[in-house]
């Protein structure tokens, strides 16, 4: 539709008096739209939104919907060489409510470009609270049982023969949600006892093969600090018993270097210099956060020429002191936020970039969001640490090579056990450059950080595959986005339960 009058309409009521008034030239486009919606959905994955970002996003990962409009949607542009206004009325899935999106088009007839106020999306379905707009089988099942006449109702509608069958009891599965209250003395328990093992393994990295030149443990991660700690680790040759101090090492057959008494060369000798530091968790309270200051800078607002001082004044002016009192006035329609926003448009001391802003919107979103990715996000971060190391020598390692007259070329492997588990990680953290021929290596290199989930929260979900193929199967998911919504979906269930991904089962 072109608007005559240059006005934007907002609401259903308004466009409606205005095309009775005559003061607006349109056309109906209805039955158009809804095989363009059928044909989006049918190529988008099944989002149901028009416009989607996700869809409209090339291949460079940008979102650029100028490249479609009325052409590829097979509609004969109504007015060109105008300016348009597409305007869509529909009721929003998941809350029914009746909604109106402007779409704006160029004057080729293509949609108009995103800005701050302006998305060309038209969101007819309210994904991200999915969990509380459908019901799950025990809710339909406990309703449709404690109506009669709509369970009698819907048993007539949905039956072939409409002949009433002796009734039969149905099947429960019971899901109970930590029904002993024990997160919390679980949370405390990760902090004394992560469940992983960090295993440094050295090697003699050859051209043609690789030797063995022993290995060593850190200590227990719930031993270390955010403080680096400097470690002395004697290298030991492989032990495959359970009953190992660690329990067994690594399977790896060319670690087993057979008989050292025989041949003193294969005598696993030297030490391995190393500083580490562990941050768990990485989730910090918002009641932690007591510089304002730093607070802005952690959160992707730079502090350029001591601008950040005076915007931590202007908010003190504004009465927002702390983080945490700008946390509990923020509420899910950003009320506060956007009153600071719009007067950092006045105030050039506390102007904030549209970037800036969307990070302190994400920010109070991941600590007091309800949807169950932001609930998800929360719990993993709560459960994991940041493990970093740093790799400075090893001294006097074994002669490897003497048969050819060099000393070893040794290179140092990082590798993560799931001790409630039992699993190794099949991914090595990392692996370190080689020195060549050299006994008493140097790296002072810096590896990490790497976040690790405790043990038992690891448990929760299935251990990501590693390899080629691994790799090549991820990059598939980015042409079937249904399938990997779902898997993220399911992931982050089984993050937010207290029992893992199946629950505890009752029948």
């Amino acid at each position: 539709l072109e608007s005559a009058d240059k006005k934007v309409y907002k609401t259903w009521p308004e466009l409606e008096k205005a095309m009775n008034d005559g003061l607006v030239v349109y056309r109906d486009m209805t039955d158009l739209i809804v095989l363009e919606h059928e044909k989006q959905v049918a190529m988008n994955g099944g989002l149901i939104n028009m416009f989607s970002e996700d869809w409209l996003t090339g291949s460079d990962g940008v979102y650029n919907p100028v490249d479609y409009g009325l052409a590829k949607m097979h509609i004969e542009d109504p007015f060109p060489k105008y300016e348009k206004v597409l305007y869509i009325y529909f009721n929003r899935g998941g809350d029914g409510e009746r909604c109106m999106k402007a779409v704006y088009l160029e004057k080729n007839g293509v949609l108009k470009k995103p800005s701050d106020n302006y998305h060309p999306e038209v969101e007819m379905e309210q994904i991200n609270i999915w969990p509380q707009t459908k019901v799950t089988k025990e809710e339909f099942i406990s309703c449709f049982l404690n109506s009669p006449m709509l369970s009698e109702s819907l048993r007539r509608l949905g039956s072939c023969d409409h002949v009433l069958h002796q009734k039969r009891p149905i099947p429960l599965d019971v899901t109970i949600m930590d029904p002993r209250r024990e997160e919390e003395e679980d949370a405390l328990n990760d902090v004394f006892d992560v469940q992983q093992s960090v295993l440094l393994e050295v090697w003699d990295s050859d051209a043609v093969k690789r030797d063995f030149l022993g290995e060593c443990w850190l200590p227990p991660l719930a031993t270390l600090g955010k403080r680096p700690r400097d470690l002395v680790l004697p290298l030991q040759k492989a032990d495959f018993s359970e009953d190992a101090i660690n329990g067994g090492t690594r399977p790896e057959p060319s670690k087993d270097l057979g008989d050292d008494v025989k041949d003193p060369n294969k005598k696993i000798t030297g030490h391995l210099y190393v500083s580490v530091t562990w941050d768990f968790p990485i989730w910090k309270d918002i009641s932690q956060e007591n510089d304002m200051k730093e607070w802005l800078e952690a959160n992707g607002v730079p502090d350029l020429n001591g601008k950040n001082q005076k915007r931590v004044d202007e908010l003190a002016n504004m009465g927002v002191t702390t983080v945490k009192a700008l946390g509990d006035a923020w509420d899910r329609d950003n009320k506060l936020l956007n009153k600071i926003f719009d007067r950092s448009q006045e105030a050039s001391t506390l102007k904030f970039s549209s970037a800036e802003q969307k990070n302190i919107i994400e920010y109070f979103k991941a600590h007091y969001g309800e949807e169950i990715h932001l609930r998800a996000v929360q719990q993993e971060r709560m459960h994991t640490g940041n493990l970093t190391i740093r790799l400075k020598e090893a001294k006097m390692l074994r002669l490897a090579d003497y048969r050819i007259g060099r000393t070893c070329d040794p290179q140092v492997h990082a590798w993560l056990r799931n001790d409630h588990l039992g699993a190794w990680l099949k991914k090595k953290l990392f692996a370190s450059s080689t020195k060549m021929n050299n006994r008493n290596p140097v790296w002072n290199t810096d590896h990490g950080p790497f976040p690790i989930l405790t043990g038992s929260y690891q448990a929760r979900y299935k251990m990501p595959e590693a390899g080629f193929m691994s790799e090549v199967n991820k990059q598939l998911l980015n042409f079937q986005p249904k399938k990997k919504r779902h898997m993220q979906e399911d992931r982050d269930i089984a993050f937010v339960k207290r029992f893992g991904r199946d629950g505890l089962r009752v029948k």
